[in-house]
């Protein structure tokens, strides 16, 4: 197969927080550049995450929790195409190809390993804006840093804009500047 004909490939980092919906919208928006894309989602979750209740039923085994979180990734998927092709009404859309993946482990290497493994062009995930003034989440920064291709990190528009702090000048700046 030559690289021209291999379809693009975007793998996006899904959390079910309220930044996954632009995540995701993004990914579509982007996908849509190219006549055939396939647009991987990933989510990593604990065993906490995918049985969080303690009731009288018998805790699943963990390939059943992984085979439902699979299905809640897939029916997340296809229920935001659905509503991205509502609102885009393009031609394009119908062209992506939607896979989910679910793994256990740490975030940043899987999706990066996932990335990796699909030569991906493009990895698409979010920030919360919970780690500081300008910087990125740990788990962003780590997918940038380990990442095998570009990656875009969406954040929230309704989120205010920050400033830059003013910090007073180091001493050697001072030093330097007085001579």
């Amino acid at each position: 197969m030559k690289s021209s004909d291999r379809p693009s490939v975007i793998v996006v980092g899904v959390d079910y927080s309220d930044v996954s919906y632009g995540v995701l919208r993004n990914a579509f928006q982007t996908a849509c550049g190219s006549p055939q894309t396939e647009v991987h989602l990933i989510h990593v979750q604990s065993a906490l995450q995918a049985y969080p209740c303690c009731g009288s039923d018998p805790r699943p085994s963990a390939e059943e929790m992984l085979g439902r979180a699979q299905e809640r990734l897939q029916a997340f998927a296809r229920k935001e195409l659905a509503s991205f092709q509502d609102t885009q009404r393009r031609a394009e859309v119908r062209s992506l190809t939607l896979v989910a993946h679910v793994r256990r482990t740490a975030p940043a290497e899987e999706i990066a390993q996932l990335a990796g493994e699909l030569r991906a062009d493009l990895i698409v995930v979010g920030t919360h804006g919970w780690a500081g003034e300008v910087r990125v989440g740990s788990v962003e920064h780590a997918v940038v840093t380990l990442a095998p291709c570009p990656v875009l990190v969406v954040r929230e528009k309704a989120l205010p804009p920050r400033t830059a702090s003013s910090r007073p000048p180091s001493m050697a700046c001072l030093e330097t500047t007085s001579d």
